[in-house]
């Protein structure tokens, strides 16, 4: 239900951006770019966005990079050339994108984050409240056993929304003495669930 709401919010802030059409007018097109399509939940979003902007009658031209951000900067750069209506970063960094958004800017074509974080040249980042996610998440787990044992950290800070959870579970640990971290494993784009996996495999 997040995913779906997430994208949601943020087809409605593209419409509020992108002029719709007259009749007989060129389709608008929107170009969806992302390092992170192995990811399931980066994957299930952005089927929902294809398909309620489709609905809208929009063309979606979607872009995975595979965990590369200088390709990503590169094809970025090549949809701004095309001069696509709207351009949205799907979990991606856009500090490693910044040359990009300022040629965007300059092109006057709307750039938007879906859960990328948000700086200067971003129209809109669309994204959950990850603080207040990950001190749910931590305390219920804490609570749950009994606020003692070890724990095995799987993360990748690299991504905005991971290293605000991470950095609450920090936070969390540090005035929990009785909960010991035995090893944090950084988990490896593309290719997550896998890499996780193989990482618990060794651990245990």
């Amino acid at each position: 239900m997040r995913k779906v709401t997430f994208w949601i919010l943020a087809i409605v802030t593209l419409s509020s951006l992108v002029v719709v059409p007259a009749i007989g007018a060129p389709q608008r097109t929107v170009a969806m770019l992302t390092p992170y399509m192995a990811s399931v939940t980066t994957n299930q979003m952005i089927k929902v966005f294809e398909a309620g902007s489709r609905a809208k009658g929009w063309q979606v031209i979607t872009i995975d990079t595979k965990g590369d951000f200088g390709a990503l900067a590169s094809r970025m750069e090549d949809m701004i050339a095309r001069k696509v209506d709207a351009i949205v970063l799907a979990m991606a960094d856009p500090n490693q994108l910044k040359d990009p958004i300022k040629k965007a800017n300059q092109a006057k074509i709307p750039v938007l984050g879906g859960d990328a974080g948000w700086i200067p040249g971003i129209a809109c980042n669309v994204t959950s409240n990850n603080y207040a996610m990950s001190a749910m998440m931590t305390t219920y787990l804490f609570n749950a056993i009994g606020n003692e044992g070890n724990i095995v950290v799987l993360t990748h800070r690299p991504h905005h929304g991971v290293r605000k959870r991470t950095a609450v579970l920090d936070a969390v640990l540090n005035e929990t003495p009785g909960i010991k971290v035995i090893t944090e494993h950084h988990v490896q784009v593309p290719g997550p669930i896998e890499d996780a996996r193989k990482a618990m495999e060794t651990i245990l």
